[in-house]
């Protein structure tokens, strides 16, 4: 096998194995019901814990439909990558920091109008988790299988970290060098807008849920959401 990062195979496996593991056991034991980090001599009653819903599902496909609606919706500069090992240069639309702007405008708008409470995602977190995670696993799976489908040979379209024969390696280095439909690029997208910007949503919704339990939102959380939005 050619030279590998992460670890190899076993590393890649434990970061996607590990990784969502980290998410769910921060969230079980290190929350504001806790005060901080517990000894772990004991596990939490996970009778009341609500680790998945349909809401939050449909919650998330909804966010990802939204930000491709921006995406096609709102105009941006459409720049031209770098030569690829075929000769081609692909085009990428520009337009996440307006899409990120309109998305903040919007849900703002709707949260002041009461068409929803943006508090909802702070007290649904471990349920939109656990739903990102099954989405991007199976829009993960579907883009692998997709690319070992099209691309059963050697082809200047296939990314070469994710070309080494070991399934589970390829897999998460990425097998398709740039999987699109059309312009739609979807490791541009993924990378930096449900993300990025959902990070400040979310940041937004713990604001807003300390204002709602503590009348008041403290420094930290303001100079939080101030520098991560930046």
């Amino acid at each position: 096998m050619t030279e590998t990062e992460f670890g190899g195979p076993l590393g890649v496996t434990a970061m996607m194995l590990g990784l969502p593991s980290v998410i769910w056991g921060l969230f079980l034991f290190c929350n504001d019901k806790e005060a901080g980090c517990p000894d772990y001599t004991s596990l939490p009653d996970l009778s009341k814990i609500t680790v998945y819903s349909h809401e939050a599902m449909a919650v998330v496909l909804a966010w990802m439909a939204f930000l491709i609606g921006l995406w096609w919706i709102i105009p941006g500069t459409w720049a031209v990558g770098v030569t690829l090992p075929s000769g081609n240069r692909l085009q990428y639309k520009l337009n996440g920091f307006a899409s990120g702007i309109a998305a903040a405008a919007v849900l703002a708008g709707g949260h002041m109008r009461g068409w929803w409470d943006l508090v909802w995602i702070h007290d649904n977190y471990l349920q939109l988790a656990t739903a990102s995670i099954i989405f991007s696993t199976v829009l993960s799976v579907v883009l692998y299988v997709s690319a070992r489908q099209r691309l059963s040979i050697p082809s200047p379209y296939l990314a070469k970290p994710g070309s080494t024969g070991v399934w589970i390696y390829d897999f998460f280095m990425g097998h398709e060098l740039n999987p699109r439909i059309g312009n739609f690029d979807f490791k541009q997208f993924c990378e930096l807008r449900p993300g990025l910007i959902g990070w400040a949503v979310i940041n937004a919704s713990c604001a807003l849920a300390q204002y709602r339990n503590e009348n008041k939102v403290t420094n930290a959380m303001w100079l939080g959401n101030i520098f991560q939005f930046i």
